[in-house]
C-alpha cells in the first residue's frame, strides 16, 4: 500500500501536540479535551499513513486523557472517547491484535449503545462505525454467528 504525504498537516499536528501539553499544564480543563482530540487526529494521520506503532502511541494518549475526562464528565466526554476506542479497534484489527481490538470495541459498544438509546440519530453514525468495526473483526476472526447479529443491528439502525 502507497503511503499518503501527509507533510503539511504532520507539521500542524506537531505544533499544535506541542502548543497542547503546554498549554494544559496551565489550564488543563480548557485545553486537555483539545490535546485530546489533536492526539486523536494524529493517531488516525498515522494509520492512515501506515506508520501503526505511532498511531496506536498517540491513539492511547488521547484515549487515556478522554478516559479521564469522560471519568469526570461523562455526558460531555463520551462521545469523544468512543471515537478513539473505535480507531484502537480499527488499528488492531489492521495489526492483528484482535484480542485487544475485541477489548477496544466492547468498550465502544457500550457507549455507543448508551447514546443511541439516549440521543438517537444524532449519535447513530458513531455507533454505526463501532459495529462495522465489529463485523469487520468477526470476518478475521471467521465468527459468523457474532457477524450476522451485529448485521442485523447495523439493519436496524
Amino acid at each position: 500500500m502507497k503511503k499518503k504525504n501527509y507533510n503539511d498537516s504532520e507539521k500542524l499536528l506537531k505544533e499544535s501536540l506541542e502548543n497542547g501539553r503546554i498549554l494544559s499544564k496551565y489550564c488543563p480543563e480548557a485545553f486537555l479535551p483539545l490535546l485530546s482530540e489533536t492526539l486523536n487526529y494524529y493517531g488516525l494521520m498515522c494509520l492512515e499513513s501506515d506508520t501503526y506503532e505511532d498511531s496506536e502511541r498517540y491513539l492511547k494518549d488521547s484515549l487515556e486523557i478522554r478516559q479521564k475526562l469522560a471519568d469526570k464528565n461523562y455526558e460531555t466526554y463520551n462521545s469523544d472517547l468512543l471515537d478513539t476506542l473505535n480507531n484502537l479497534g480499527r488499528l488492531n484489527i489492521i495489526i492483528k491484535h484482535y484480542d485487544e481490538s475485541d477489548k477496544f470495541l466492547k468498550q465502544a459498544y457500550i457507549i455507543g449503545e448508551y447514546l443511541n438509546k439516549k440521543y438517537g440519530k444524532i449519535f447513530s453514525s458513531k455507533f454505526k462505525e463501532t459495529l462495522v468495526c465489529l463485523k469487520d473483526l468477526c470476518i478475521e476472526l471467521e465468527d459468523d454467528e457474532r457477524k450476522n447479529k451485529i448485521l442485523l443491528e447495523l439493519q436496524s439502525l
